[in-house]
């Protein structure tokens, strides 16, 4: 089993800097800056190894369409067999799971 304590902690420490809100509204607890300094931030902390990797490990648009649009429909008309993979794979990945290339993180579980 991994141990993500340090990453953890490290996503924790950035986000008490506010460098996870800083192109979110104020009004939603963020920082409000523009998409410049969001892609500077971005720029330096992709030279941070498989610290990039955790930071930025979350689903876009893309991922979800593909997931939301595509996937489901398909587990569908499988006759549902697309979501009963998700109960046998090892890491409970359902066929929408699989087509979008996403992966089910479950609370704690990181």
């Amino acid at each position: 089993r991994k141990d993500f304590s340090v990453t953890r902690d490290l996503i924790k420490k950035a986000s008490e800097l506010g460098i996870t809100s800083v192109d979110v509204p104020e009004e939603y607890g963020g920082m409000e800056m523009d998409k410049v300094t969001s892609a500077i931030i971005a720029d330096r902390i992709a030279k941070s190894g498989s610290f990039s990797v955790a930071f930025g490990g979350h689903v876009g648009i893309g991922r979800a369409f593909l997931r939301h649009f595509i996937g489901y429909p398909i587990s569908f008309a499988l006759f549902g067999l697309g979501f009963v993979l998700a109960a046998v794979t090892v890491h409970g990945r359902g066929l929408h799971d699989i087509i979008a290339g996403t992966v089910v993180v479950r609370e704690g579980s990181i």
